[in-house]
């Protein structure tokens, strides 16, 4: 069978555009945590092809540690990569949420691909990172996933959880979505009829905010809460 064809620029970025217009008050408000819900942040024709490198490269990969520095990652992953860390990218998702100047972490800590296994699956930020940067010592302000399925007409159930566990809202997601969200309150419940069609791949964003101090930008005792 062909694999799909990717073009020459996986994100969507005239949709991404049009979004980062109408500001950052959809993030900021979302209950029980900053977070928005991307109609889709690649083109939806990559999403075939995106799931198939993320298989390919998590079946390759022994150490994840070492994923991100590997040359034999499929191209299309290498691209999703790369475009990511951005400076078109970047700027959308700062307009997005409402934390410009985003910096990217060039090692990837605590990001890469998920496979998943499981009917019903939760993240939350508890159990996922630091809250700073162990080698820069950013502080670690936005979490982005990119959501692909073998089956593009594939959705699942995305609930965001209070810190009880508890549903508050639910969306359906469909390949080539993603999601936004405070990397250090997020609470997520993931449930399918079809685990193995879904892969997802997730990206932290971080500030400076030790410098921003000394401008004046942040108050000395900011956390990066509500980011």
């Amino acid at each position: 069978m062909t694999k799909p064809v990717a073009p020459a620029m996986l994100a969507d970025t005239d949709l991404l555009f049009t979004l980062a217009r109408e500001g950052c008050e959809q993030y900021q408000q979302a209950e029980p945590f900053a977070h928005h819900l991307l109609p889709h942040l690649i083109k939806p024709v990559c999403g075939s092809a995106l799931f198939e490198g993320f298989v390919e490269a998590a079946t390759n990969t022994q150490e994840p540690d070492t994923l991100f520095t590997q040359l034999e990652l499929p191209a299309v992953v290498r691209m999703l990569v790369w475009e990511l860390a951005s400076s078109t990218l970047i700027r959308h998702f700062a307009s997005l949420s409402g934390t410009p100047p985003l910096l990217p972490d060039p090692f990837f800590v605590n990001s890469g691909i998920n496979l998943w296994c499981e009917a019903e699956m939760q993240f939350n930020a508890s159990e996922a990172l630091l809250e700073r940067h162990p080698k820069t010592d950013l502080l670690n302000v936005l979490r982005v996933e990119l959501f692909v399925s073998a089956d593009p007409e594939a959705t699942f159930e995305l609930a965001y959880l209070n810190d009880a566990g508890e549903a508050v809202s639910v969306e359906q997601v469909k390949s080539s979505m993603a999601l936004l969200s405070d990397s250090q309150r997020y609470h997520l419940r993931y449930t399918t009829d079809t685990p193995q069609n879904w892969a997802s791949f997730v990206a932290y964003y971080y500030i400076n905010d030790r410098a921003r101090q000394l401008t004046g930008e942040l108050p000395e005792d900011s956390t990066g809460g509500g980011y």
